[in-house]
């Protein structure tokens, strides 16, 4: 047997744990980046936490197409941050009664008569 092959499995786990290493490295250095565009530019909190959560998610989608586990915890906080991102840039709030409107939706005339049947429950 020929002692420049590595036996079986060890070989390819170190390939992916240098792989995984390597991705790691890169994407770290990706954040970094982005903390300076955000920064540079002033970009909002929801935008940065937007970009942050497609950040981490981008790398945990290579790690699966490069057969590397992928890393529960940071799919959650992926996710989490894409969430929580799009929800500050969409500007979603509660209201009374359990619907939610973005931005300035509904006209004047209607917000004016949402405000009165509060006024009138509170009496």
């Amino acid at each position: 047997m020929n002692s420049t092959q590595p036996t079986s499995g060890q070989g390819s786990s170190a390939q992916k744990s240098e792989l995984a290493r390597q991705l790691d490295s890169t994407a770290r250095a990706i954040f970094i980046i982005w903390i300076g565009i955000a920064m540079l530019l002033a970009i909002s909190w929801g935008w940065f936490l937007v970009g942050l959560g497609i950040l981490i998610l981008a790398a945990q989608l290579a790690r699966s197409q490069m057969n590397i586990k992928i890393e529960g915890f940071w799919v959650a906080w992926g996710a989490l941050f894409l969430v929580g991102g799009l929800w500050t840039v969409l500007n979603i709030t509660s209201r009374r009664g359990g619907d939610f409107r973005g931005g300035s939706s509904g006209s004047a005339s209607a917000r004016a008569v949402a405000g009165c049947r509060c006024a009138a429950a509170i009496d």
